[in-house]
């Protein structure tokens, strides 16, 4: 099956993009280089008029094929690959679709994989089987008393 090419919305004159999520450039005929930004989505640099702006791949599939975005929703990947901009692999979707979906694909951050965790697995195992307040094992393991008994009650950390 050939790539099929639409126009870009908003940029009709000047960018097409492909069912398979290449972009290229009416004017110059050639197609533009994909960047990966540091979320992991790509994303392409348009210059109309000496404007610059960087626009998301996905975004740009998404309306040229399927139309503009519902309100409330976003574009999903529907196999959670970020950079997989193919139309057969994204929809739109509610946040809560989102969710469910980086739950489904293991790539929700929760744990050690949240940048923000100042915990270990490890510590939070410890955390569960200690006896003592929830105030003096916040001062062990330098966090609060909140944080500590949100782990106990399985709050947070519920994935171990």
């Amino acid at each position: 099956m050939a790539e099929r090419w639409i126009d870009c919305v908003g940029y009709e004159p000047f960018y097409e993009v492909s069912d398979l999520g290449n972009v290229r450039s009416k004017r110059r005929n050639r197609m533009l280089k994909k960047t990966i930004n540091k979320e992991g989505y790509v994303q392409y640099l348009f210059s109309v008029n000496a404007r610059k702006k960087n626009i998301m791949g996905h975004q740009l599939v998404t309306t040229a094929f399927i139309g503009p975005c519902p309100s409330g929703h976003i574009p999903l990947h529907n196999n959670g690959v970020r950079h997989d901009n193919r139309l057969t692999n994204l929809r739109y979707g509610t946040f809560k679709d989102n969710t469910a979906d980086a739950i489904q694909h293991g790539t929700l951050c929760v744990g050690v994989r949240n940048h923000l965790s100042k915990l270990t697995e490890q510590e939070v195992l410890t955390i569960r089987s200690m006896s003592g307040t929830n105030v003096q094992i916040a001062k062990l393991f330098n966090v609060t008393k909140g944080n500590v008994s949100q782990i106990r009650n399985r709050v947070t950390w519920k994935h171990i």
